[in-house]
C-alpha cells in the first residue's frame, strides 16, 4: 500500500505542474489500466481493489494539498530543473508504451491514429483563444470538472495547461490549496460532480478501447505523449533562454540535464521495483 501511496503522490504533483499529464505518469508508473478498470467497474469492486484505489487517491490528495503552492514556488525559482525532472519521469515510461505496440508500428491505420492524436493535442492548445470561460456559475464549475476528468483520463493532456489558457488556473490552484475552506463549497460540489460524471463515462469508454483495441489505443496515447513532451521541451527551453545568457543559466541548464536523467532512471527503476514485488 505504501508503494501505491507513493505513486499517487507523484501523480498528484504532476496534476499541478503546467504542461504535465497526471495520467501520463500513471501509465509510466504502471497503474493506469488498473485504475481505469476499477473505476469503470466500480460496482464489482472488492476489498483489494478498494484498497488499491484509496491508496492512490490518498497519495494524490496529499501531494496536491501539501505541494500545490510549493510546486509553484519551485517553478518560479527553479523552473528549468523541475520541468526537466518531470519530462524525464515521462520519458522513462516510454519503453512501457513501445512494449505495448511492439510489432505493430508500421501499419497505416496506426500511423493515422498517432497523427490524429497529435493534431487533437495541438487543437486543445488553441482553446484559450476562444475565451470560453468568462463567468463563474454552477455550469462553468461543472464544465471545469468535466475538463479535469478528461485531462485525468486521457494521457498526454495537461489540465493545468488548459486551465492556464482559459484564465482559471489561479482559481483552481487556490481551491486545491484551501480545499476545506467553506468559501469554496459551491465550487467543490459542482466541480466534483463534473469530475465524477466525466471519469465514470470516460473510464468505461477507454477501458473498452484497451480491451478491444489495445494497440490502436496505445498509438493514440503515444501521440498525446509525444506532443506533450515536445511542447514541454519547447516551453521549458524558451523560458530558460529568454534573451539573456549568463553563468547561472548555464548552471540551471546542467542541473536540468542531470534532473532529466534522474527522472528517466527513476521511472525505469520504479517500474522494475513494482514489477518484481
Amino acid at each position: 500500500m505504501i508503494k501505491n501511496i507513493l505513486k499517487g503522490f507523484i501523480i498528484g504533483i504532476a496534476k499541478i505542474m503546467p504542461g504535465v499529464s497526471g495520467s501520463m505518469l500513471a501509465i509510466c508508473l504502471n497503474v493506469y489500466e488498473t485504475l481505469l478498470d476499477i473505476i469503470a467497474n466500480f460496482r464489482k469492486m472488492d476489498l483489494s481493489k478498494f484498497k488499491f484505489l484509496m491508496s492512490i487517491l490518498v497519495g494524490v490528495a496529499f501531494s496536491i494539498s501539501l505541494f500545490s503552492r510549493t510546486v509553484m514556488w519551485l517553478l518560479e525559482i527553479f523552473y528549468f530543473p523541475v520541468m526537466m525532472l518531470f519530462i524525464g519521469l515521462i520519458l522513462g515510461g516510454m519503453p512501457e508504451i513501445f512494449g505495448e505496440i511492439k510489432g505493430e508500428k508500421y501499419k497505416i491505420k496506426n500511423i493515422l491514429i498517432f497523427s490524429f492524436a497529435l493534431l487533437f493535442s495541438y487543437l486543445l492548445t488553441l482553446v484559450g483563444s476562444f475565451n470560453a470561460i468568462n463567468n463563474e456559475n454552477e455550469f462553468v464549475y461543472f464544465c471545469l470538472g468535466l475538463l479535469e476528468a478528461f485531462s485525468s483520463i486521457v494521457p498526454g493532456i495537461s489540465g493545468t495547461a488548459i486551465y492556464m489558457s482559459l484564465g482559471v488556473y489561479d482559481m483552481i490552484l487556490d481551491f486545491f490549496s484551501n480545499i476545506f475552506n467553506p468559501f469554496y463549497f459551491k465550487f467543490a460540489v459542482f466541480f466534483g460532480l463534473g469530475i465524477l460524471v466525466g471519469v465514470i463515462l470516460l473510464a468505461k469508454f477507454i477501458t473498452y478501447l484497451l480491451k478491444n483495441r489495445k494497440v490502436e489505443t496505445y498509438f493514440a496515447i503515444l501521440g498525446f505523449m509525444v506532443f506533450s513532451i515536445f511542447v514541454m521541451f519547447i516551453q521549458t527551453f524558451l523560458k530558460l533562454f529568454d534573451g539573456s545568457f549568463d553563468s547561472f543559466i548555464m548552471f540551471e541548464f546542467v542541473m536540468g540535464l542531470i534532473f532529466l536523467y534522474f527522472g528517466f532512471r527513476l521511472t525505469i527503476k520504479l517500474n522494475k521495483w513494482l514489477t518484481n514485488t
